[in-house]
């Protein structure tokens, strides 16, 4: 320490100043106070910095996993979804027959007949062909780049000859999942439109179960009705005519075909109501003949519009069996196993009719003067036409021929 009086410097534990003896004043250490720490904005905890590095670390590696899957995902994206995958899936459905799944691939606006149930029976008959290999020989793009059309090679297993499979891919206005491109193949192949169907006049028509009502009716005539329909899948489908007093018809038809019917076949029990009033009516037309009997007797049996050709063909009958002598001796005809083919519209039926018939004749012996009974058994065929009126069948076309024996 500091002599205060002279200023000379003595031992720090000395009580008097060594150069001028001065009572030298001892000096109290200041008494340090420990002032509290506060942790500055930028200062942060070793801690919290270590763990902020590790989250920034895991933070970089999501991303950049994240960028992988995004742009693993376009690329698999683009090559699952270009023209040329899209063809050769659809190219390896077809010939598998995965007709569901063709027709997911198809560019189609559904209707009444466009529907995927209807395109799978279309296809049924179809089947699919086993392939040894296949390859894209050919891919064209249109300028507007809304078209590809892409041709694939291949061969069957059982067969080396090169065959040639072309499809039309339509770009659709929609994005797949709004990133990539969607294509669906144009459909125009597998279609057949301004398809005609003809039938009877008048009947129900249900096409793949669709009744055909009267915006599908192009054309009417006397005995058929003529339907049209705008568009069908090519291949098989399944027609039903359906009519008052006619069996019920369903067929089953390819579009290859023309669907032409121009008449149906009558419900047995008509056709069996029809066959006996035949068999009785012609069973009374003869016998009025053979007695030269007048018309009036048979009037009845003719439709109303009708009689007048009905009385001249009794007329005819009446004399050729009573003016050339070939038949003097006829007194009665019996007619049996009856076959009527009936068709028609339901109200006028068309009839081939088969039967047998028994002529019961006399000859007369010039000796004696004596008369003999003889039967003369035949068989013949009948083209006749009759018209249902008033609740029952009557004769409307009808020509019969004189019984000879």
């Amino acid at each position: 320490m500091f002599c205060q009086e002279c200023g000379s410097k003595n031992n720090d534990s000395a009580a008097f100043c060594a150069n001028c003896g001065t009572k030298l004043k001892q000096q109290k250490e200041p008494i340090k106070v420990e002032q509290p720490y506060v942790r500055t904005e930028q200062e942060e905890p070793q801690g919290d910095k270590n763990k902020k590095k590790k989250g920034n670390i895991i933070l970089l590696g999501e991303l950049a996993v994240l960028c992988f899957l995004i742009i693993f995902i376009h690329d698999y994206g683009k090559k699952q979804y270009d023209t040329e995958s899209i063809a050769q899936q659809y190219f390896i459905q077809y010939m598998n027959a995965d007709w569901k799944a063709v027709y997911k691939n198809m560019d189609l606006i559904e209707s009444n007949f466009l529907t995927e149930k209807n395109f799978i029976k279309a296809m049924e008959k179809q089947e699919g062909k086993e392939i040894r290999n296949f390859y894209i020989t050919d891919t064209k793009k249109s300028n507007g780049r809304n078209l590809c059309v892409i041709t694939i090679s291949y061969q069957e297993k059982a067969s080396d000859v090169e065959q040639s499979f072309t499809i039309s891919l339509i770009k659709q206005p929609q994005k797949k999942y709004g990133i990539f491109d969607c294509w669906k193949v144009d459909s125009y192949e597998l279609l057949v439109n301004e398809y005609l169907i003809t039938v009877p006049k008048g009947v129900m028509v249900t096409l793949d179960g669709v009744s055909l009502d009267k915006s599908y009716l192009a054309e009417t005539d006397e005995k058929v009705d003529y339907y049209t329909l705008p568009v069908l899948f090519r291949g098989r489908h399944e027609i039903k005519l359906e009519q008052e007093n006619m069996e019920e018809l369903v067929r089953n038809f390819d579009t290859s075909e023309e669907i032409l019917i121009p008449a149906m076949e009558f419900e047995k029990k008509i056709k069996k109501e029809i066959t006996q009033q035949l068999r009785k009516d012609m069973k009374m037309i003869y016998t009025v003949a053979i007695n030269g009997e007048a018309f009036k007797k048979v009037k009845n049996f003719y439709a109303k519009n009708y009689t007048d050709n009905g009385k001249k063909n009794l007329e005819e009958l009446i004399y050729y069996m009573h003016s050339t002598g070939d038949t003097d001796g006829l007194k009665q005809v019996d007619f049996y196993n009856l076959s009527a083919n009936i068709v028609g519209d339901g109200k006028c039926a068309e009839i081939r009719l088969s039967y047998d018939y028994d002529a019961i004749y006399t000859i007369l012996d010039w000796w004696t003067g004596t008369s003999s009974m003889n039967t003369y058994t035949d068989n013949e065929e009948l083209y006749l036409q009759m018209i249902e009126e008033d609740g029952e069948w009557k004769l409307k076309s009808v020509y019969f021929e004189p019984i000879t024996y």
